[in-house]
């Protein structure tokens, strides 16, 4: 009895992010989408599942869409795509995205993080990577809109992001776990990135026993 529970709950556990999604849930939350690539290959696959993108440049031009210039072309037709999947697509940042996660009381399963290469800024040098694209907001929020056991994928050319990654993922309780890098040639093949070298990859994954909040400087 107790081997045939064991095997019950094993099964259960493995199933727990598989099939459908809730109404309220989403499958995987694609920061970053550009073209889409991915998230439109799944949800065409898996229909009965939620899928969500986010990009700051899927907001429509003011003007009359120019089809011919091929950075817009691809992105429209990527987003009218997606409409047609049933996609939801947000035109905005990460930040943004999770306030309306919060206000709608959504969840997800994943999120996929592909980061753009701007990481210094161009008048201080300083490096931006933490500060600038709201991931502590997205570590604080964990909780609220992540399952338990939910993880955050990140793929990215800069080794020193993933090292503050690291820093920052471990203040929350936060496992962090790096993954095999993909090479140049790989990246042409396997990922939407536009990538100039090898590309490091990183999950971090939500304990809800282990998530702590960083205490506050008085």
């Amino acid at each position: 009895l107790k081997q045939l529970f064991f095997m019950a709950l094993m099964r259960r556990r493995a199933s727990q992010f598989r099939g459908p999604t809730p109404s309220k849930v989403f499958q995987t939350v694609d920061i970053g989408s550009g073209r889409a690539d991915y998230i439109r290959r799944q949800a065409g696959k898996f229909p009965q599942r939620r899928y969500a993108a986010i990009d700051p440049l899927y907001k429509p031009p003011k003007r009359i869409i120019d089809f011919t210039n091929p950075v817009t072309s691809a992105l429209q037709k990527a987003r009218i795509e997606m409409d047609a999947l049933g996609v939801t697509v947000h035109a905005g940042t990460l930040s943004s995205f999770i306030g309306k996660m919060l206000r709608n009381r959504h969840k997800t399963r994943y999120f996929n993080v592909d980061m753009p290469n701007q990481f210094f800024s161009p008048k201080t040098s300083e490096f931006l990577g933490i500060k600038k694209y709201g991931f502590e907001k997205l570590f604080r929020e964990a909780p609220n809109i992540l399952l338990p056991k939910g993880q955050i994928f990140f793929s990215t050319e800069s080794n020193r992001f993933l090292v503050e990654l690291q820093g920052l993922a471990k203040q929350y309780g936060l496992r962090f776990r790096r993954l095999p890098p993909i090479t140049k040639q790989q990246a042409k093949r396997t990922t939407q990135m536009k990538s100039i070298g090898t590309i490091q990859r990183a999950a971090i994954i939500f304990e809800p026993r282990k998530y702590r909040q960083p205490k506050q400087p008085r």
